[in-house]
């Protein structure tokens, strides 16, 4: 079933970072779609909008789960503005939008964005943890199906695990970071959002990753496994049947320069603009 079909009882027993998950959902496309319509169309809200939020936070409440993960908070917050904009008062929030960049931040958004390339060969020297938790934190940051956040990592440092999912066609990475996904909540019936949304997260996550690897300065690649691989990976992590290995990246200090491929023009990428 569905996450909207879900009884207490499949709550109470569910594991804790399903129930998160679960909790993130909901909170998504049963306050936060609606909430800011209301706020800047004038759509009027139930008197119940916001129950189904209660029901799953409650249950997070009973089994004493921690309170101060920032995402649970997040849900609370939504909330507490929902009552306020169904009691007639001012939503309570200060909330953020885009604005347009100076000019000197947009030569470093076009810097990076325009300057990232593939790199394959990487110097033998040991990239600082702190540089690939900035990695990681970027892609966390990266849009994604409902806020469900599904993608989960593995990283490998020791040179006998990367000897072993080595892609030959490179030199050998001082760091693979392998990007799976959680399908617990794809599971269930019917499903939350499209399957594909999976690989959507992937690609999304991915994208972010690369682009701070670059402002690091650094030199990563995104490549794929063949299914051989993934089951050894499966094997030798011992990887629950739910998490699906699905790509990685491999990164290091550039050893090699690259000439940069040259791209079509967006113009020739257009199929229809009206």
């Amino acid at each position: 079933m569905g996450t909207a079909s879900l009884t207490r009882k499949q709550l109470m027993e569910m594991a804790e970072d399903l129930l998160r998950t679960v909790v993130r959902e909901r909170v998504h496309h049963t306050i936060e779609l609606q909430l800011y319509h209301a706020i800047y169309q004038g759509r009027k809200l139930k008197p119940e909008f916001g129950n189904t939020a209660r029901k799953y936070l409650s249950v997070w409440e009973e089994r004493g789960l921690p309170a101060d993960y920032p995402d649970i908070g997040w849900c609370h917050r939504l909330l507490e503005i929902a009552e306020n904009v169904k009691a007639g008062r001012a939503p309570g929030y200060e909330g953020v939008q885009p604005s347009p960049f100076s000019a000197g931040e947009m030569e470093t958004v076009r810097k990076l964005i325009y300057g990232r390339r593939s790199i394959r060969q990487w110097e033998d020297r040991p990239v600082p943890d702190e540089l690939i938790d900035e990695i990681l934190d970027a892609g966390m940051q990266a849009p994604n199906g409902c806020n469900m956040q599904i993608v989960r990592f593995i990283v490998m440092r020791k040179p006998e695990t990367l000897r072993k999912f080595h892609n030959l066609e490179f030199g050998l990475e001082p760091v693979k970071i392998v990007l799976c996904t959680d399908s617990r909540v794809y599971r269930l019936e019917p499903p939350v959002p499209p399957d594909r949304n999976r690989i959507l997260d992937v690609g999304s996550y991915m994208a972010h990753m690369l682009l701070m690897a670059h402002a690091l300065g650094l030199g990563a690649v995104w490549s794929t496994f063949d299914d051989r691989q993934i089951d050894g990976i499966r094997g030798h992590f011992g990887l629950p049947e739910y998490i699906d290995v699905v790509t990685y990246m491999s990164v290091g200090w550039p050893k090699e320069k690259v000439l940069p491929p040259a791209r079509i023009s967006f113009k020739d990428a257009v199929l229809v603009r009206e």
